[in-house]
């Protein structure tokens, strides 16, 4: 990948991945930042992994980790 060298840079990418993504298959984003492994977040990774299986959804449910996009302070 590429450096990102402009905020026009950055306005394509994400539309490029949100263009690739399928709009009525569910995405699941768990932060995996040092503080939230620090935390134990992986354990609930791997817990949600593991349900998702269980219930035959695998495929079905995307499950990703992100960095740490820092404190925020409400639900988006």
């Amino acid at each position: 990948m590429n450096k990102i060298k402009s905020p026009d840079e950055l306005l394509k990418l994400q539309e490029n991945i949100r263009a690739s993504r399928d709009p009525n298959k569910p995405c699941v984003t768990i932060c995996a930042g040092t503080g939230c492994l620090a935390y134990g977040t992986q354990k609930l990774i791997d817990n949600f992994k593991a349900e998702i299986e269980r219930r035959n959804l695998t495929g079905t449910v995307d499950v990703r980790t992100s960095g740490c996009h820092g404190f925020v302070n409400e639900v988006l």
